[in-house]
């Protein structure tokens, strides 16, 4: 056996302590909180191999990274992705030491007229900021894009990038077809 005070004394501490904090409140420690009602697992172990890769990852031109993800339906779930994959862009690209700024960009289909753009609980605030393609007028867009085309004038790149999306403005699978 080891002599001396284990490094991780506080922790080892306060585990222990912890089984008696049933029904107490943390007044002690100056912090305002209901009583405990339950000691829950901290081991949550979590082994994952998936392909639920992020959409699309850009870093933009003023060095801000943006995360976007294409929605065709509104699940308040999606939000511990998101959160996930915060995570694993800070893991992977935060310096640790100088400002980083990251967005969050989700882009509903059609399907989807409005969401919400926040998710907050008292530890943290995600605010994502969205796009509804179903509140571009695919018609009138398609009809700008046809004239160009008919009359020879060339695409620009936004044009280009709003004829990809048109199917996706359009609700349901038939109308996307």
């Amino acid at each position: 056996m080891s002599e001396g005070i284990a490094y991780q004394n506080k922790d080892i501490l306060f585990k222990v302590l912890s089984q008696t904090y049933k029904e107490k409140s943390f007044a002690a420690y100056g912090i305002n909180l209901p009583p405990i009602r339950a000691l829950l697992p901290t081991n949550l172990p979590k082994i994952s191999a998936n392909e639920k890769d992020i959409d699309n990852l850009f870093l933009l031109e003023d060095g801000t990274y943006a995360i976007v993800d294409y929605e065709a339906e509104f699940k308040k779930r999606n939000k511990i992705k998101y959160l996930n994959y915060i995570a694993r862009v800070m893991e992977k690209y935060y310096p640790g030491e100088d400002d980083f700024h990251l967005r969050l960009v989700v882009i509903y289909t059609g399907d989807v007229k409005n969401a919400e753009s926040t998710f907050e609980t008292n530890c943290i605030t995600l605010r994502m900021e969205q796009a509804f393609l179903s509140h571009i007028d695919g018609k009138a867009a398609f009809d700008i894009i046809y004239r160009k085309v008919q009359s020879g004038i060339p695409l620009e790149d936004d044009d280009l990038m709003r004829l990809v999306i048109l199917p996706l403005t359009i609700s349901g699978s038939q109308g996307k077809q």
